[in-house]
């Protein structure tokens, strides 16, 4: 039997991916118990054969991830795998677990191109004006891997996250950090306006967020001692210029993101919920002990002036 997969996928680009045939995701392996598929055995194929096999589906590649630890313990030496014809059982090497989280990354990643690259095209057909801009990013995805990632501000965003950008999921905090690391750049091409702000990450926010910093208000130590890298690194930035506010972005339950900014000089938090949200109590008051630590003020005041609201779509302008 001849491989299904039909080119190399570490060297696939999105656009390959969606034309590879991929192997089947087999519902058989589920008929055991994950702790059941383990075998004192010695295999009978090897890793380089699984190609030509299903794989388990990515819950039960969880379960089956968890319980292996136990496994290796109590001497199992190979895994009980579905083979090609119904009912039959082959004996395969613990590799393939990573060799199956793989093809279970890949397949996730071929779906989800396959929905983007449609949204995409559908896109192109509506706006034809936008025919050029539609044209380079297809050209573009045939120049990467559907493995590497795209910097962000304080960390990367996966191919396979960015086909869920395309198909308007639900935001992920690499897209804020990818699309804020894009306006650091544009802002260093207007070196005034670049050397006038502080652009932070979506990190800080949700080191702001911890439920320590409430009781760190009148306790130095404890700050010293739970402080994080983003809360010291943006804290010395603050106190180091005294005078270029701090933009970030922090997440508006159920499902929003807020644009925040902390001006130095005027001693303001402001938070820009374009749906005219509130600033979570929790966030406002853990926010103003921080920079009590690293401003050594502690009185800022919290306005919500410079948003307009916007309940159509949800963009916040100063």
């Amino acid at each position: 039997m001849s491989s299904v997969i039909s080119v190399p996928l570490n060297t696939a680009s999105p656009i390959d991916l969606v034309k590879t045939l991929m192997q089947n995701v087999s519902k058989d392996f589920q008929t055991k118990p994950a702790a059941e598929r383990f075998s004192l055995n010695v295999p009978s194929h090897l890793l380089s054969a699984l190609n030509m096999f299903p794989i388990p589906c990515a819950t039960y590649l969880n379960e089956l991830n968890s319980v292996s630890g136990q496994a290796m313990l109590d001497k199992k030496l190979s895994i009980k795998a579905v083979g090609s014809r119904t009912g039959q059982i082959i004996l395969v090497p613990f590799e393939a677990l990573g060799y199956w989280s793989y093809i279970s990354k890949a397949i996730d990643a071929k779906r989800k191109w396959m929905k983007a690259l449609i949204w995409l095209k559908g896109y192109e057909l509506q706006s034809p004006a936008l025919s050029a801009l539609t044209q380079e990013v297809f050209s573009l995805l045939k120049q990467v891997y559907w493995t590497d990632s795209i910097p962000g501000i304080s960390s990367s965003i996966s191919m396979t996250e960015l086909a869920d950008f395309l198909l308007d999921e639900w935001l992920l905090d690499s897209h804020i950090d990818t699309m804020l690391l894009q306006l650091k750049a544009c802002m260093q091409e207007h070196s005034i306006v670049h050397n006038q702000h502080i652009i932070g990450c979506t990190t800080l926010a949700q080191s702001l967020s911890s439920c320590w910093l409430t009781n760190a208000e009148d306790n130095s130590k404890l700050y010293d001692l739970k402080a994080n890298y983003f809360l010291w690194t943006y804290g010395a930035k603050l106190a180091e210029t005294r005078d270029k506010p701090l933009w970030f972005i922090a997440f508006s339950a159920p499902g929003h993101w807020t644009a925040v900014k902390i001006n130095p000089v005027q001693h303001l938090i402001s938070w820009g919920d374009s749906l005219g949200k509130s600033m979570p109590v929790e966030l406002n008051n853990s926010t103003k002990i921080w920079l009590s630590h690293c401003l050594q003020q502690h009185v800022f005041k919290y306005d919500t002036s410079y948003c307009v609201l916007n309940k159509m779509t949800a963009i916040c302008v100063q």
